[in-house]
């Protein structure tokens, strides 16, 4: 940062900006600089979960990226106030010019557009769940059949569709299925139940 003005090159300081300046000789005066200080910034879960390291510097850098999750919520950027005013979307180039605490914005899982499928047989102790999500605004991580019996298996797919299967089941019983997907940005999502062909 600026430091004021001085008559001989990494001079001490002689002048400061602006101040009045006797113009008695020709003269070339160089511009000081001194470091800026450091600035801390830190950030609160804002009623999540998680923890996140202090970010330190003394220039304009980008904030770290959340880390913060809460349930049932999508993290919608920075705020400088508890009740979300004054947001700065993650990865914003911050300037450090003071220290501060950016508290985490959250807003409510988007609706998905359209429907679910979910079929399952009456089979042995082994079923095959096959099912068919709606679209998300974030991609799909991993979905989970849960049998009306308690028995579940999880698969790990960004597909919206595929096949769960489920073990440990009664043979030739009719159960249901319900089938809970949860996308990138945690969000979940859970079919209705499930139809026997």
């Amino acid at each position: 940062m600026f430091d004021g003005w001085s008559t001989i090159l990494d001079g001490i300081k002689v002048d400061g900006d602006g101040v009045d300046y006797t113009f008695a000789e020709d003269v070339t005066l160089y511009a000081r600089w001194v470091a800026a200080p450091l600035r801390t910034v830190s950030f609160n879960a804002n009623g999540g979960t998680g923890t996140m390291t202090n970010q330190t510097t003394n220039e304009e850098t980008a904030l770290k990226e959340n880390a913060f999750k809460r349930s049932g919520y999508v993290f919608d950027g920075w705020a400088t106030t508890s009740d979300g005013s004054n947001a700065y979307a993650d990865g914003f180039k911050y300037p450090f010019t003071s220290d501060a605490t950016l508290y985490a914005r959250w807003a409510g899982c988007p609706v998905l557009s359209g429907s679910w499928t979910v079929t399952a047989a009456v089979g042995g102790v082994t079923r095959m769940v096959v099912f068919s999500a709606p679209t998300t605004t974030s991609s799909w991580t991993t979905f989970k059949a849960t049998a009306n019996t308690g028995q579940s298996a999880t698969i790990s797919t960004s597909s919206s569709s595929g096949s769960i299967q489920v073990r440990g089941l009664v043979k030739k019983v009719n159960n249901t299925f319900t089938v809970t997907g949860t996308t990138a940005n945690g969000c979940s999502y859970t079919s209705q139940n499930s139809t026997t062909p």
